[in-house]
């Protein structure tokens, strides 16, 4: 099962100051002096967190890391990731990486060799997408991708080439128009398009066929289109909160969506 970035974070995460050796499956190391040490030591790591470690590359020893499955390097801007996906490579079980915080414009070409990841986290970043999605589109397996804070000024229209893609998290950006190939993302279940630039309320939305649940809290709708009134796809969860919807637009919405499980004005 894929662990989320927010489960891994519930999980009890041991610090490496304190961790058990031979014992700890999570771990967060806190001093750059002490990580090979620790991997070491502990070769059944899951779940690693390298954070704020002013790391410029990793040592090869975690690549010996059979058993893991999430990799956090948040916030090591100077880190080498050429090297690093090209020994990911021989972790067959990992699942998640988080990149967030790394000032990056591109990944390396080295990162469409992990075709065993399955989500990754770019939040906080500068991603230039016409070269990032080329390389996602080489990655079959991916399912969920985190793009929010990365100053997008419109909607990346090569996502749709994901066609794995569950969830995608890409608020707090500039977006304000839902493109037409919208429909193309065929898997997805759950978008999150909070505090981006919306001032209606996107139609295209209706058209993935298999999206349940959107989010558009923080922007500054004003209208909910009519197409709405006709029901399509799945839609069946929505959340608009803190947008200057007058009463009329907010008594059609409940009546558009009434039939919502989940509906947050």
């Amino acid at each position: 099962m894929l662990l989320s970035c927010v489960n891994v974070y519930q999980q009890e995460i041991v610090d490496s100051s304190s961790i058990r050796e031979g014992k700890s499956k999570h771990v967060k190391i806190t001093n750059q002096k002490e990580l090979r040490n620790v991997i070491a030591n502990n070769p059944q790591i899951e779940i690693l967190l390298l954070d704020s470690l002013q790391l410029d590359s990793l040592p090869s020893i975690l690549y010996n890391l059979q058993h893991l499955k999430h990799l956090s390097l948040k916030n090591n801007p100077n880190l080498n990731l050429d090297p690093v996906f090209k020994g990911l490579v021989q972790l067959k079980r990992l699942k998640f990486i988080n990149l967030s915080n790394n000032q990056l414009h591109k990944l390396p070409d080295s990162f469409t060799l992990n075709t065993q990841i399955r989500a990754i986290k770019l939040s906080n970043n500068h991603i230039d997408f016409d070269h990032f999605s080329n390389q996602l589109s080489q990655l079959s397996n991916v399912n969920k991708v985190w793009l929010d804070n990365n100053n997008l000024s419109e909607f990346p229209r090569d996502l749709t080439d994901l066609n794995a893609l569950r969830y995608l998290y890409i608020f707090n950006n500039n977006i304000s128009e839902i493109p037409p190939e919208f429909y193309e993302l065929k898997k997805l279940w759950e978008i999150h398009l909070g505090s981006n630039n919306f001032k209606i309320l996107p139609p295209n939305i209706r058209k993935a066929p298999q999206l349940k649940m959107v989010f558009f809290n923080n922007n500054d709708i004003t209208f909910i289109p009519n197409e709405f009134s006709k029901r399509e796809g799945r839609l069946a969860a929505m959340t608009l909160l803190n947008n200057p919807l007058s009463d009329p637009e907010k008594q059609k919405a409940n009546n558009y969506f009434k039939h919502f499980w989940l509906l947050k004005l």
